[in-house]
């Protein structure tokens, strides 16, 4: 798992945090000639778009988990990640054959979460390269319940909560926003941190309602928010009102990318 103070450190400017989910330093190890040749632009993405970020989800929220690929099957409809990239098995041909090792090999469709597609993929080179300690090959687990594999891996520990906030202020400047939301972080339950709204500057002064939150496990929760505070820096709203210039940790943007985001940040930092 990558450490997110690393991430931060090695950050040179606050416009670095906008690449922080950029995974494409992860692709260097993957032959070009293969790349080009073999995946294409998955046309029908959308349809598996959805999918992957309810992975994500699962991650985020400890229901899978990403463990290193070691004696497991690749199997249909299973998801697994490759130099950093998350991959679907959508179909392994039923027409087996022997490969050059001698191994029993097999033609599959895998689709990629960052577009791309591959509809003729050996089942034993997916194996090496999942297999190979250079390219970092894990398994994302099935949905598990709360008394296995996540107690195992220590998925337990909460760090803190990330929590995202509406104004309710019938001022002007305020109320007039569409898709203004707080981006916010506690140690304690969200409901007593909220229970001042009206008395400070950092939510307006004026009461709020919350419309999304997140427990955090394992990770730094003050940190993550910091990051997505980078994440968004372009979505920040600067308010006019002087007796507002304080409140910095309001943005504009669809509660859905919010969500989506906060989800990826957490399930790419334990490939």
């Amino acid at each position: 798992m990558e450490d997110l103070d690393t991430i931060l450190n090695e950050s040179n400017s606050l416009d670095d945090f906008n690449n922080l989910l950029d995974v494409s330093r992860y692709k260097k190890t993957i032959n070009a000639a293969d790349k080009i040749g073999r995946r294409k632009h998955a046309k029908n993405f959308d349809q598996y778009k959805k999918l992957f970020e309810e992975v994500h989800a699962d991650i985020a929220s400890g229901r899978r988990n990403i463990v290193p690929f070691k004696q497991y099957d690749i199997e249909e409809n299973r998801f697994y990640i490759q130099n950093g990239v998350m991959l679907y098995i959508i179909s392994i041909s039923r027409d087996k054959f022997i490969g050059d090792n001698g191994k029993l090999n097999a033609r599959m469709h895998v689709i990629y979460e960052n577009g791309t597609e591959n509809k003729d993929l050996l089942l034993q080179s997916l194996a090496s390269s999942l297999y190979s300690k250079e390219r970092n090959g894990r398994m994302i687990t099935e949905v598990i319940d709360g008394n296995s594999i996540a107690e195992d891996f220590g998925a337990n520990f909460t760090t803190g909560y990330i929590y995202v906030l509406k104004s309710l202020s019938k001022d002007p400047e305020i109320s007039k926003i569409s898709n203004l939301y707080k981006i916010g972080f506690t140690n304690n339950k969200i409901e007593q941190r909220l229970e001042n709204a009206k008395n400070e500057i950092t939510y307006l002064n004026a009461p709020v309602q919350l419309v999304l939150s997140a427990e955090i496990k394992n990770i730094n929760a003050q940190l993550l928010e910091r990051t997505l505070h980078h994440v968004f820096k372009d979505k920040q709203v600067i308010f006019q009102d002087d007796k507002f210039k304080k409140a910095t940790e309001w943005f504009i943007i669809s509660l859905d990318d919010i969500e989506v985001k906060i989800n990826k940040i957490i399930s790419d930092l334990q490939k």
